[in-house]
């Protein structure tokens, strides 16, 4: 026999030509020689390697016949990889690499996912050379990777990563954590609007404030308790009356540059938006050469992230886990100006009184 036998890569049983011994068929893998000109190597089922002299055994293929990629090599397709095969990947897997000069022995075709059709070589396992052994704290790390944080069970390959970005978890334990994990955070976000929205209405310089990016533009702010502290449609036309009212009253377009002392009265107060900047404004005012007057907005006085986490529901699910970039529902603003200023007082009173409601079980307990 030769390195060039057509079985080499193949399972195979290998019996006695003097069938005088009695021994039955060995089965395993044919492996080519480990030094040229040796003999053929049989990687049995049981993980022991024997050699095989050419004149005393007779090699059989099981099946018979079997597909071969186009350089002549055995052909495996998902599911049919013996265990004495593997991929450079498996090996790694195993915590082997290739040996100096290991040749392939078979092909694996992966009919799978998007790219489908892609193959691979295959090696012989026992021909790998195995990793350096790992030290203490690895084996914890890969211990603790492989044990699932609600059962405790095991398996030989890593559970999946938990929500929080530490724990993993088993199929079983998977849905339950993320379920823990996300009315943990919900709750917390909860708190967090709820501590926000009581100090806006307990803050005297905190407005509501409402702005179009329409022609006039709008402009209307009041305390978060309802007083309207100033209510101008910015524009050119000055004769003509903007399409909304305030107390009943139709309001008057405004020049910009008339307005400057009512928007630089704002700039030093608390706004508070629900989520766009007032940038409409603020050209406004430098068109009309007040270009110091500058109405400004905190990233934490912005209502609709708030009003976001107050109000979110359990999103979609992602196999047994929640995408963290569903968490939040988005909750759109109202078309009408009026309308999403009154939808702002009401979400902050109804946050807020969840922060009394809290500071009253507090001091209860």
């Amino acid at each position: 026999m030769t390195a060039q036998h057509p079985a080499i890569g193949l399972r195979v049983t290998a019996t006695w030509r003097d069938g005088a011994s009695g021994e039955p068929p060995s089965a395993g893998v044919l492996l080519p020689p480990a030094e040229p000109g040796g003999p053929l190597r049989l990687h049995l089922d049981d993980d022991t390697v024997i050699t095989l002299a050419p004149a005393e055994w007779t090699i059989t293929p099981v099946p018979a016949t079997w597909p071969r990629c186009p350089i002549g090599r055995p052909l495996y397709r998902p599911g049919q990889i013996p265990h004495q095969l593997a991929t450079e990947q498996g090996l790694r897997y195993r915590r082997h690499h290739l040996a100096a000069g290991q040749p392939p022995v078979a092909t694996f075709k992966d009919t799978r996912g998007r790219r489908g059709n892609t193959t691979f070589p295959l090696y012989a396992v026992a021909d790998a050379e195995p990793f350096a052994p790992r030290a203490d704290h690895q084996i914890t790390r890969v211990v603790q990777a492989r044990t699932c944080s609600g059962c405790g069970a095991r398996r030989e390959h890593p559970y999946p990563l938990g929500l929080d970005g530490r724990s993993r978890y088993c199929t079983d334990c998977a849905a339950p954590a993320a379920d823990a994990w996300w009315q943990a955070h919900r709750a917390a976000d909860r708190a967090l609007a709820a501590e926000w929205a009581h100090g806006v209405l307990g803050d005297p310089a905190a407005l509501l404030v409402i702005s179009t990016p329409t022609w006039p533009a709008l402009l209307h702010a009041t305390t978060p308790h309802g007083l309207t502290v100033a209510s101008l449609a910015l524009g050119e036309s000055t004769t003509r009356q903007a399409p909304w009212q305030v107390d009943g009253q139709r309001l008057q377009v405004v020049d910009p540059v008339h307005a400057v002392p009512s928007v630089r009265a704002l700039a030093g107060r608390r706004l508070i938006v629900w989520d766009t900047p007032l940038a409409r404004v603020n050209r406004l005012m430098s068109d009309a050469g007040a270009a110091d007057v500058r109405l400004s907005v905190a990233e934490r006085d912005k209502f609709g992230p708030h009003l976001e986490r107050w109000r979110a529901e359990p999103p979609p699910r992602h196999g047994t886990t929640y995408r963290r970039v569903w968490r939040w529902a988005a909750q759109q603003p109202p078309h009408d100006p009026f309308e999403q200023l009154a939808a702002m007082r009401d979400g902050l009173s109804e946050m807020a009184a969840h922060h009394a409601a809290s500071d009253h079980e507090g001091a209860a307990r």
